[in-house]
């Protein structure tokens, strides 16, 4: 291997590797936020990425996508983005145009997290209510 090539690798490497710790700096202040002024309402998913495969067998395939979600806060409508779900193909679309509740900062609405699966109520100390149980077998 030449060393034109291992330095690009070892700087790809780095730049995933500061990606990843940004992503999650950033995370966990949208959620410190949350939690200091949170409220509730419901979000609409309305649009998503072109899915991703993630991993396949000879039978299956496994995709990840984000999907796009609004919600209005005193007459302003509200755009946020979902975190990655995986799914088979043929769920893909099974949120779409669907309503789930979203938590976000009453101060800054921007920061809002949509609730459906067990580990986003989790991360807000909330329960997952039984209407949303079976998207955990959906989307994961």
């Amino acid at each position: 291997m030449t060393l034109t090539v291992k330095i690009i690798l070892i700087t790809m490497g780095l730049l995933v590797v500061v990606g990843i710790i940004y992503s999650s700096i950033t995370n966990n202040k949208k959620a410190k936020a949350i939690k200091a002024n949170p409220k509730q309402t419901i979000a609409r998913i309305f649009d998503k990425f072109i899915p991703q495969v993630t991993s396949s067998t000879v039978t299956k395939v496994k995709y990840q996508t984000r999907y796009k979600y609004e919600f209005e806060v005193n007459g302003k409508k509200i755009t946020g983005l979902t975190e990655r779900y995986n799914f088979y193909i043929e769920n893909q679309d099974a949120i779409m145009g669907k309503t789930f509740p979203v938590i976000y900062d009453e101060k800054n609405p921007e920061n809002s997290c949509i609730l459906i699966l067990e580990r986003d109520f989790t991360e807000f100390n909330l329960t997952q209510p039984d209407s949303l149980k079976p998207y955990e077998q959906i989307l994961n």
